[in-house]
């Protein structure tokens, strides 16, 4: 049967490379009518400027998307009902990071949409979360120039996008938590030179520095968007003011927020966005609930496995019989964890972001019990200095496809 309205799905698929796609299509084919919203990924690149694994993901991923698709219009070209429901979403989200450095495996999470019935939770009384609805949806940025990346300008262009968006679905006041996941660009020295061309100066001329900065920029954005929709920062209206907010980027750390992750790359200009939502339902209401559910919280420091095993038990339900689907984590090195010293920021063979991701990656995978988690090195302005925030994802019932 077909939902009158559409349910949100996650799943996880294995990748034997950066550009296998085939368990993608075979999901997709298992579930026609699955509208993807986005694909987030880890590919095993290095996680640094130089990490073109990203974007090899990200062409693959978009051809395979074209290949579903042209299936898809020949298999419902003569069932009108499934064909109206059946449409893709029209650019859909792709974010990649790269680096799956010690336990991390490479994988591809898939967020969509789903009419199909089978997709939807009947069984409200099996958790004592029934008021509670998880939704899923996607945004971005225009592209932005060079000398932007990085800058007040990215984190207001970010805040807007959010705002928008969230101000168009008109839902805000209904939603109890949100998590946001940004892919936002980086500086090459192709751009750089660019910039310096048309006689502007970038934040950086420093890559990798630039890869901070966009992450810090677009993530104080974010978190204005966000912790204003959810009631809990009252936004202020001048610019000017706002702006002090933003030139805190990579200076202040002790401003951040739980609610968004950032991950940069040189693939795009543009910043994608992912948000997922608790939203608290009616009693009465009949409205088609997704059998995913969302626990958020964060990582005090690199081996604050309390931390992640607080949103792995929330995420299991009260009677903790939800199944763990896969957990975002950032990871952010640190010179020192509980006063112990670390060689994370001096270790000149190995950036420091490679260094967090491992040790942050063994951490979540073992809480989680699986290899396959989206653990992202670099987390400015996201979770508090030295941790990051976490957000585990749960399946109510069994596996579908």
């Amino acid at each position: 049967m077909v939902l009158d309205k559409p349910v949100a799905v996650v799943a996880v698929v294995d990748t034997a490379h950066p550009g296998d796609t085939g368990p993608l299509e075979r999901w997709m084919d298992a579930n026609p009518l699955a509208d993807i919203l986005c694909v987030l990924g880890k590919t095993e690149g290095n996680g640094c400027v130089n990490d073109f694994t990203r974007g090899y993901a990200t062409s693959a991923i978009q051809a395979a998307l074209g290949r579903v698709r042209s299936r898809r219009m020949g298999a419902t070209a003569n069932d009108d009902e499934r064909n109206r429901q059946s449409s893709f979403t029209a650019d859909p989200a792709i974010i990649m990071s790269g680096g799956t450095e010690g336990v991390l495996c490479p994988h591809f999470i898939v967020f969509a949409n789903s009419w199909d019935e089978a997709d939807a939770d009947e069984n409200h009384d099996d958790d004592d979360d029934d008021d509670a609805a998880f939704e899923l949806h996607v945004t971005r940025t225009r592209d932005f120039k060079p000398e932007e990346v990085g800058t007040p300008v990215m984190a207001r262009a970010t805040r807007r996008a959010i705002e928008e968006y969230l101000g168009y679905g008109g839902n805000a006041p209904n939603w109890d938590d949100m998590f946001v996941q940004i892919k936002c660009p980086l500086l090459t020295p192709e751009r750089i030179a660019e910039a310096a061309a048309r006689g502007e100066t970038c934040a950086t001329t420093d890559c990798y520095e630039s890869m901070a900065l966009s992450r810090g920029a677009s993530s104080l954005g974010a978190m204005v968007a966000v912790e204003s929709a959810l009631g809990r920062y009252s936004a202020p209206d001048d610019a000017r003011v706002d702006d002090a907010v933003y030139a805190k980027t990579c200076e202040d750390y002790s401003v951040f927020s739980d609610h968004v992750s950032s991950s940069a790359g040189v693939e795009l200009m543009h910043c994608e966005i992912l948000m997922m939502l608790t939203r608290r339902r009616e009693p009465s209401s009949k409205t088609p609930r997704s059998k995913f559910r969302m626990a958020r919280g964060r990582m005090d420091d690199a081996i604050d496995l309390a931390g992640v095993t607080r949103c792995v038990d929330a995420a299991r339900g009260s009677r903790g019989t939800n199944t763990i689907v896969t957990a975002i984590v950032k990871a952010d090195p640190a010179a020192s964890v509980r006063g112990r010293r670390t060689t994370m920021l001096s270790d000149s063979d190995i950036h420091a972001t490679r260094h967090a991701r491992a040790a942050v990656g063994g951490v979540v995978a073992a809480a989680v019990g699986d290899c396959r988690v989206y653990v992202s090195g670099g987390a400015e302005h996201q979770g508090p200095d030295g941790g990051g925030p976490v957000c585990v994802i749960s399946r109510v019932g069994g596996a579908r496809g």
